[in-house]
């Protein structure tokens, strides 16, 4: 299997929380749950809790709780993140299955209201090419992200 740097690069280089399209030298990989929490190397390499990510935003995102707001913020003081609205239905998703997938405890990464309001949000063709993107490169376990329907 391709190292996680490698496949990095062949994923669409769309910023999860920007949208904006990036260059390889502003490209690197969000673990939306940080590679801290999980427990084990299957769910540390799972592909479905990474997205490309703007590096500042990435490196100022740090470890930080996710909660809601009105509009995208980072609080260094509370350690939490409010990202903006197109990244809030991928964010409760990918939590979704890395909990259920991985019995990963989400409420240290994001909070518990916000996980349930944005499940309801709708599913974004970003969300979906990933989704169909990961399929074709995690070969090493035959798992879906049972959240997505495409």
């Amino acid at each position: 299997m391709p190292s996680i740097r490698q496949i990095a690069r062949l994923m669409e280089p769309i910023c999860l929380y920007s949208g904006v399209h990036l260059s390889p030298l502003t490209t690197s990989v969000e673990h939306i749950l940080p590679v801290s929490k999980l427990k084990t190397r299957e769910a540390r390499l799972d592909l479905h809790n990474m997205y490309s990510c703007d590096i500042g935003i990435n490196l100022y995102r740090s470890n930080y709780k996710f909660v809601n707001g009105t509009e995208f913020d980072i609080n260094h003081k509370r350690k939490t993140f409010v990202p903006p609205l197109l990244s809030r239905g991928v964010i409760a998703r990918t939590c979704l299955y890395m909990q259920e997938t991985y019995n990963v405890d989400v409420c240290d990464v994001i909070d518990l209201d916000c996980y349930e309001q944005w499940l309801l949000l709708n599913v974004s063709s970003y969300e979906q090419r990933h989704s169909i993107f990961v399929k074709h490169f995690q070969n090493y376990k035959i798992n879906d992200n049972f959240t997505i329907i495409i």
